[in-house]
């Protein structure tokens, strides 16, 4: 068994990565976060937050 991490915050993009790499793979498990990241502060308050997604995956050649 081997694993491959992806992690992105563009959801398109993180989707057809993960599809283009498991089409020729048999794919055990995935596991998946999603997590909301503060890029800046104003006044102590979050003004600017983005969304990153990460994937675990667990497969055989």
């Amino acid at each position: 068994m081997k694993v491959c991490i992806f992690s992105n915050d563009d959801p398109a993009v993180f989707q057809s990565s993960i599809n283009a790499f498991i089409a020729d793979k048999k794919v055990v498990d995935i596991k998946y976060q999603s997590m909301t990241l503060v890029l800046r502060f104003t006044n102590g308050v979050p003004s600017e937050t983005t969304i990153v997604d990460r994937a675990l995956i667990i497969y055989e050649e």
